[in-house]
Parts: C-alpha cells; sequence; structure tokens
C-alpha cells in the first residue's frame, strides 16, 4: 500500500491545534481511500493505535483570479483521526517502514 497516497498532509490550523489535546488529529487524505486504509496508513507510519476515524468531503471552491479567469479548487477530503489521550503523534518523526 502506498502510505504517502493515503495520507496527504496534516492539517495545521487553529481549530485542529486545539483538538489534538483531545487526542484527535486531522489529515487530508487522498480522495479514493476509505477510514481502513486510513487507519492502516496512521498505525503504520506514527506507530499509533486508532480508536476512531470521521471523514469530511470538502467541495470544491471557486474564485475569479487578478486577470479574470475563473479558478477552481480541487475537491479534498479531510480525515479527523482519533486516538488514545495517553498517544501522541509527533508530525516530524515518522517510523520507518521495512
Amino acid at each position: 500500500m502506498l502510505d504517502h497516497l493515503t495520507i496527504i498532509e496534516p492539517t495545521v490550523t487553529e481549530k485542529s491545534m486545539k483538538e489534538q489535546k483531545n487526542g484527535k488529529y486531522t489529515f487530508y487524505v487522498g480522495n479514493n481511500t476509505n477510514k481502513i486504509e486510513i487507519a492502516k496508513a496512521i498505525k503504520r507510519l506514527y506507530g499509533v493505535e486508532v480508536k476512531n476515524i470521521n471523514i469530511v468531503k470538502l467541495p470544491t471552491k471557486s474564485k475569479i483570479s487578478r486577470k479574470g479567469k475563473n479558478i477552481k479548487r480541487k475537491e479534498r477530503k479531510k480525515a479527523i483521526i482519533s486516538i488514545d489521550k495517553k498517544q501522541n503523534i509527533d508530525f516530524t518523526k515518522i517510523k520507518e517502514i521495512k
């Protein structure tokens, strides 16, 4: 399985940083991934047990650029992952995959 396509990047916002104290971490994930693939990728990359996963699909957004062109942002998928409060995810350290 390609974990770098499943978990794209962690979401770093004020709200997501507050939720980390409660054991909830937010990641942008691939559009074709499901909860089982996300849980396996988190366990492999960060070495933590996942308790619960909620998935939110973010709609496309369009805006008009300075030159008058209509630009659309791609549809994204966000996963909110709950882990035990005793465990911790360090975004700077990824577990070595063998």
